[in-house]
């Protein structure tokens, strides 16, 4: 009976991916429902009157009443794991009574490749089930016959050219078919035919031949694999398909699926939110490959019937989205925002404490395995102008989802990077801040020849205008001019040096500045800009935890000088455009704040006082401690309303305390990326030491060693 049960998957010895059995991980999962922060019910999540008049709905929104039972035919590699997590949590939220494999320490799998035998599932008393969650292929007369007339029946699929490729891989295709080549979906696709007699599977046990090249999702979805070439017999079966499914959902629309299932079956907004981190997902060579149009068109033909299937339910989605009138987007656009946002560009500007907020995005694009724009070497990605072509890492896509290096911010270039749901992020500080620190770090007193003053601020600040030929340092590698004292924040963010007189043009800019990030952290309001971060990113409060002790922090004679209101004055007409922008972001960011209502400043409350525990813990009370942090107990923050149950163990102390060099290491390791030497971008620091020295600017670190040895 067992070996009826065995997947697809174990023929080719591969393991199944580690879902935890339903039954045995109830108590569990009840446990860290009770965990779950308290959930904003807003208009979208109660409301169900937007349910009026929509066609799988009743006409009355006090009629509305949630389905409780559904069928979810968990096809293979579609996203269903992601899926499947959504289903099951509703079954144990509401006491569902699911039907479900007999065997516990079996795989995730109900039945394969016909309906289950009656020893295959567990019995109830009246035999009466509200649900299946597990993988089985659809059979409409088995499950008539389980399941009563009003329950709904939902299932996913994708677009099979990325389901060949997980398929592929998942399944050792090449394998089967005696492919040795590094990208065996191109050399399938260049003739699937050939490969015919080795594709089709045989499952002797069963009697069944499977094909996991050709139309594997149908196949889940009852359609026979000797079929393949009937184009009526599968218009016939689909058209089937279309009306016993309530929905299908799409694993490249999955956002817009979701709210879809959200109303057809009268569900709260939380019963459908899903996890940002794929499950079971994989990395393999030819993930990312794009066929010719010469194979894609192999592919239509080899796979016909599951792109009539994708096509089908693809036009049925925007139909019935249609048919929910134009709040649905309204609704959408809500539930995108109780979603994590994965795709982020951070502007990482110079002497800002921008140190310390990088290593929140270098921790969270680890943790979940995001694509990140990578220089070709070094750390520093491109200044003053974008990257050229060869000085960031290519993927085969051209797809990122991450920006973290040094870079002058550059919209028309980053926008044809990154998609338009990219959220853009920065850091700034106060101005007499900035100058204070750029003046030690950039050598600025050598540029402006006041070294031999004990207090170069105080003695640039008593007339700035003085030292402006000496304070605009030219780069002539790249034609700019660039001054570290004058509006040197703005000048991180795309404004030109030679605009420092023109308030017009400062205010214009910093007025698209505004409409173009979604956030500018304040390093004076830390704690409240990263609260506000994780609100506005959906993240949660471990992702914006930082270490208490500062990155990069340095001792100078005149770190805590506070100028007189004289020098103050000029510095504020001196550094106007640096003003006019962190006024600008500080209302800016006091608004945002305002708009999240009273119970931002509980969160805030919340927020400093896991910080300083987390920072307890970690640091302990010296380097013995520390020694001895693997045989610490690791210290538990329990669930509050804004966030879940977490532990902090040494290894995300090492995280937050470990600096941007070392992350952005691990980072290029964990892409396969060698860091090539030659093509490090020169600091603008030691630059600036090459010009008081009357040598000439470079845009490479190499060059600067030319003719040395």
């Amino acid at each position: 009976m067992f070996r009826k049960l065995l997947p697809t998957m174990s023929l080719f010895l591969l393991v199944l991916g580690s879902v935890s059995y339903f039954s045995q991980v109830f108590d569990t999962w009840h446990t860290s429902l009770q965990e779950l922060p308290a959930f904003d019910t807003r208009e979208w999540a109660v409301d169900e009157t937007k349910q009026e008049n929509k066609e799988e709905t009743s006409s009355s929104a006090t009629t509305c009443t949630p389905r409780r039972k559904f069928v979810f035919i968990k096809t293979h590699k579609t996203g269903s794991c992601t899926a499947g997590v959504i289903v099951r949590r509703y079954a144990i939220y509401h006491n569902l009574t699911v039907l479900y494999p007999a065997v516990a320490s079996g795989p995730n799998m109900l039945a394969w490749p016909f309906q289950p035998a009656e020893e295959d599932y567990v019995h109830t008393p009246d035999e009466q089930y509200d649900a299946i969650v597990n993988h089985m292929r659809y059979n409409k007369t088995w499950l008539r016959a389980k399941f009563p007339a009003d329950t709904a029946y939902f299932s996913v699929i994708r677009e099979p050219s990325g389901h060949l490729k997980t398929s592929m891989n998942y399944y050792s295709l090449p394998k089967l078919m005696k492919i040795n080549s590094k990208n065996p979906v191109k050399t399938f696709l260049e003739d699937p035919w050939k490969y015919k007699d080795l594709s089709e599977a045989y499952f002797d046990f069963c009697n069944m031949t499977w094909d996991g090249t050709r139309n594997h999702q149908s196949f889940d979805l009852g359609y026979p694999t000797k079929a393949a070439d009937d184009m009526e017999q599968a218009r016939r079966y689909i058209r089937e398909l279309e009306a016993d499914f309530t929905t299908m959902l799409l694993l490249e629309h999955l956002d817009e699926s979701l709210v879809l299932l959200r109303r057809l079956m009268c569900w709260e907004v939380r019963d459908v939110l899903y996890d940002i981190t794929p499950k079971n997902s994989r990395s393999y060579p030819y993930k990312t490959y794009v066929p010719t149009a010469e194979e894609l068109a192999n592919l239509r033909r080899w796979k016909a019937v599951d792109y009539l299937l994708y096509d089908t339910f693809n036009a049925s989605l925007w139909r019935k989205i249609a048919a929910q009138g134009p709040d649905f987007y309204d609704e959408l656009r809500h539930f995108k925002e109780t979603k994590a946002q994965l795709k982020f560009v951070f502007i990482k500007t110079h002497k800002t404490g921008s140190c310390t907020a990088v290593n929140i995005f270098q921790r969270y694009a680890i943790k979940h395995r995001l694509s990140v724009l990578i220089p070709t070497g070094g750390n520093l990605l491109a200044w003053p102008f974008p990257p050229a072509e060869e000085d960031y890492v290519h993927t085969p896509d051209e797809q990122y989802d991450v920006l973290l290096n040094h870079m002058v911010y550059n919209k028309t270039w980053l926008r044809s990077k990154f998609p338009a749901d990219t959220a853009y992020i920065s850091i700034i500080r106060e101005p007499i801040g900035h100058l204070r620190s750029a003046m030690n770090y950039y050598s600025l007193p050598k540029l402006l020849k006041i070294a031999s003053s004990k207090n170069p601020v105080k003695t640039f600040l008593e007339d700035p205008w003085k030292y402006k030929d000496l304070s605009e340092a030219y780069f002539d590698f790249c034609n700019m001019t660039w001054d570290g004292t004058r509006n040197f924040l703005a000048f991180d963010l795309g404004y030109p040096t030679e605009g420092a007189d023109d308030m017009e043009q400062g205010r214009q800019y910093i007025s698209e500045l505004e409409a173009d990030f979604t956030l500018v952290l304040l390093l004076e309001h830390l704690d409240e800009s990263l609260v506000l971060l994780r609100r506005l990113m959906c993240w949660e409060v471990r992702d914006v935890l930082y270490d208490i002790e500062a990155k990069n922090n340095r001792g100078y004679p005149y770190k805590s000088y506070s100028p007189t209101a004289k020098e103050l004055a000029n510095l504020r007409r001196w550094k106007a455009v640096d003003y006019l922008l962190y006024d600008t972001f500080n209302a800016s960011l006091w608004r945002k704040i305002a708009a999240q209502g009273p119970d931002f400043y509980k969160e805030l409350r919340y927020f400093k006082d896991v910080k300083r525990r987390v920072g307890e813990f970690c640091h302990g009370h010296g380097r013995k401690a520390r020694k001895r942090d693997r045989r610490r107990s690791p210290l538990t923050i329990e669930a509050s309303k804004w966030s879940r149950k977490f532990t902090v163990d040494s290894k995300y102390c090492r995280a937050i305390q470990e600096k941007e060099i070392p992350l952005g290491k691990y980072i290029r390791k964990r892409a396969s990326v060698k860091d090539k030497k030659g093509r490090t971008i020169m600091r603008v620091a030691e630059n600036v030491l090459r010009i008081v020295k009357g040598l000439a600017t470079v845009k490479y670190k190499a060059e600067a060693t030319k003719g040395k040895h």
